[in-house]
């Protein structure tokens, strides 16, 4: 399948259209018509969740919001694009990605966007806490409360953390050592 970057989002593009009045198709199905894709990136992926989002609504490391990995890593995106970006960058649910202990970054609602909250439903008492490098990133970002981070931490497993923690890293260590084997 052939898709097409525009107005900063991946289309499908029928390809029995021209491009200079072309028949795009989001992620959902929804129909487009007559786009002037003569000037656009094209590129040929197996479907939407093989693209590259990054620099688009999905995948914006220019947005306030986001998700914050286990490692500290900021995947930015635009309000409302959360879900989305689990699902075609993570390739996962928002669910699971707060169950491993990623961090989401957003505000109440899209009219309250001066207020930024880092929201954790990771499972603390089972030992699933905010990493340090989490919280290295969150005190560099005075701009987010972080009130449910810390309620997290006061009220978390932390046996259980260095548990879950070591099998993390063993996980790590295993998938790398598997990708070197496989190179």
């Amino acid at each position: 399948m052939k898709f097409v970057k525009l107005n900063n989002f991946w289309w499908q593009y029928d390809e029995n259209t021209p491009k200079n009045s072309a028949t795009l198709y989001n992620i959902y199905g929804g129909k487009n018509s007559l786009n002037d894709i003569t000037n656009c990136e094209i590129v040929e992926a197996k479907d939407f969740q093989n693209l590259n989002w990054k620099d688009t609504a999905v995948w914006d490391d220019k947005c306030k919001l986001g998700w914050l990995d286990r490692d500290g890593n900021f995947f930015g995106c635009s309000y409302e694009y959360h879900e989305m970006q689990a699902y075609l960058v993570h390739h996962s649910t928002p669910r699971q990605l707060e169950k491993l202990g990623w961090i989401h970054i957003s505000t109440p609602s899209k009219y309250d966007s001066y207020i930024i909250n880092a929201q954790y439903f990771g499972d603390y008492e089972n030992g699933v806490m905010p990493t340090d490098a989490q919280l290295n990133y969150l005190m560099k970002r005075p701009d987010i409360q972080i009130n449910h981070v810390i309620f997290a931490i006061e009220n978390g497993n932390k046996e259980k953390a260095r548990i879950y923690e070591q099998e993390i890293q063993k996980q790590k260590k295993a998938t790398t050592k598997d990708e070197d084997l496989s190179l």
